[in-house]
């Protein structure tokens, strides 16, 4: 029996290996047939060499009409060479071009994955409107549309971006098996020596793209209260970003440099999750942040923000603790209140760990695809018969 044949397609090749590939590993093992495309870059040989068939487009991750449209053609011919039976977009950007390229191309299944909408409370009037004009629009362009947080999933059958019948509910997991196996392979007192740590430090991670959304100014502010209470406090950021140069110019004039250290992009980013002893995330708005996720799945107890996304997976006060985007003074309260009680960090590990095993599980995601894609591609041979 001839396999279904699927394009999955994202702006950036870093989000393809660190955000999708175990649901593409699972789906492949589900008896589907994946490639996958994006922009170029470091991270395609090393899917390449996990089995799959990989495609580069340029994809730019700003608006920009001429890129975009040339985008949209080299899409279209490759959806047209490919023949797939599904393609199936993420993020913004990839999925602006994508379905578009994909209805052009007669595409029999087009389907769209939010991983956070475009427009969101806190953008300026224009803004808002603008981005969710070019959601409905590009909504025109797919069948279906899976959010990855129930926010997401309400919003966009409230702002009319999709009927309720298409729209679904898909979720976000992590791979529990790889991520308590690599945990467990941690050498704690190694790896904090190869960073120049001190056995005794208190270890904060911080692990986003240096972008005006992902929060660093707030969580910057809150460490220099927290820094003159507990002088043994390290913060380790990984990640790249328009702001980077911002945000270290931020900690010299706080006088903070020995309290923090700027990683860069990691390869080691789960045993990094291993040795910190708190997760902080203080961003504007999250699809399902996968940081959070992997660091309650490792062991590690977290801090983030009362956001979309972030608030489905944090239950407040039970696996972790949510302060409201931009209170620097709640998020250095509640770090402090992290650092002070080691009974309250315990517990916060215990019900994170299990709550990802029970709800944010990657073999539960891929099963939800998969059980959408067999309804969805039955319901077509029905209409054709």
């Amino acid at each position: 029996m001839k396999k279904t044949k699927i394009a999955h397609i994202m702006t950036i090749n870093w989000n393809m290996e660190k955000l999708l590939i175990d649901k593409m590993v699972g789906l492949k093992e589900k008896g589907y047939d994946v490639e996958l495309i994006s922009s170029g870059g470091e991270y395609v040989e090393k899917i390449r060499n996990r089995g799959f068939v990989y495609h580069t487009v340029y994809i730019s991750r700003k608006i920009e009409p001429v890129k975009d449209l040339q985008s949209i053609y080299k899409l279209y011919k490759l959806f047209k060479t490919q023949k797939y039976d599904i393609v199936h977009t993420h993020t913004a950007k990839a999925g602006f071009t994508g379905r578009i390229a994909a209805k052009l191309a007669g595409i029999p299944l087009i389907i769209h994955t939010t991983h956070g909408l475009p427009f969101y409370e806190g953008q300026s009037k224009w803004k808002y409107n603008f981005y969710r004009l070019l959601e409905k629009f590009a909504a025109t362009a797919c069948h279906y549309i899976f959010n990855q947080n129930y926010d997401d999933y309400y919003k966009v059958i409230n702002n009319s971006i999709k009927d309720e019948k298409h729209v679904y509910y898909e979720g976000n997991g992590v791979n529990v098996k790889r991520l308590n196996a690599i945990a467990q392979a941690v050498n704690v007192e190694e790896k904090k020596k190869e960073l120049g740590l001190a056995a005794d430090s208190f270890i904060i991670g911080y692990f986003a793209r240096f972008e005006p959304v992902k929060g660093h100014k707030s969580f910057i502010c809150a460490v220099e209260k927290l820094v003159a209470d507990y002088k043994n406090v390290v913060c380790i950021l990984g990640g790249r970003g328009p702001l980077e140069d911002e945000i270290k110019e931020l900690v010299t004039a706080k006088k903070l440099d020995k309290h923090f250290k700027f990683l860069g992009f990691r390869d080691d980013v789960h045993e990094l999750l291993k040795i910190t002893d708190l997760v902080v995330l203080a961003s504007e708005k999250e699809g399902i942040p996968r940081i959070l996720m992997e660091s309650m799945c490792i062991g590690t107890p977290v801090v983030a923000t009362n956001v979309i996304g972030t608030k489905e997976l944090v239950v407040d006060d039970e696996c972790g603790l949510l302060v409201e985007y931009l209170d620097v003074d709640g998020l250095y309260n509640a770090m402090k209140t992290i650092y002070a009680h080691p009974e309250k960090r315990r517990q916060f590990v215990q019900n994170g760990k299990e709550r990802i095993i029970k709800e944010f599980n990657e073999d539960v995601v891929v099963k939800r695809i998969h059980d959408k894609y067999q309804e969805i591609l039955g319901n077509q041979r029905l209409k054709t018969v």
